[in-house]
């Protein structure tokens, strides 16, 4: 069987570039850029961002996991770019009580609190759609 190597490799490019251009918002300089002037004097614990376009459909609603512990104190940022419309995010503790949401101020792309208890608690994304094939959906916890 004869291979066509250089169409391969164009189509391996194409597909290289065609990615890295639609990660660019989540880019790990991005949002580390991102926590150190969102979480001020908040010590950095974890941060995760994937594109829009990974999750799968309905995409309307996406939770995001974090754990903490007891009588800690914590930011939660929500460093989601690219949408048509503000994000609404939520924090939810981990018995699903809703501790935070920006519904009524989407401006508001940041959240502190001291935890009650420890435990796995929600970060809840939702979303209008996305404007570009760039959008991202990203966020950072912080700790003091």
């Amino acid at each position: 069987m004869k291979t066509n190597l250089p169409v391969l490799i164009i189509v391996a490019l194409l597909a290289f570039f065609g990615s890295s251009e639609s990660n660019a918002q989540c880019s790990d300089k991005n949002i580390r850029k991102q926590c150190k002037a969102g979480l001020e004097n908040y010590i950095f614990e974890t941060a995760s961002s994937k594109p829009f376009t990974m999750f799968a459909e309905p995409r309307k609603r996406i939770d995001a996991a974090f754990s903490v512990y007891a009588q800690e104190n914590y930011r939660i940022l929500n460093l989601c770019e690219g949408f048509s419309g503000a994000v609404e995010f939520s924090v939810f503790d981990s018995q699903n009580n809703k501790l935070f949401t920006n519904n009524k101020d989407n401006s508001l792309n940041k959240f502190d609190f001291t935890a009650e208890k420890s435990g796995d608690y929600i970060i809840r994304f939702q979303f209008a759609e996305a404007t570009n094939a760039s959008a991202c959906v990203a966020f950072a916890v912080g700790y003091k």
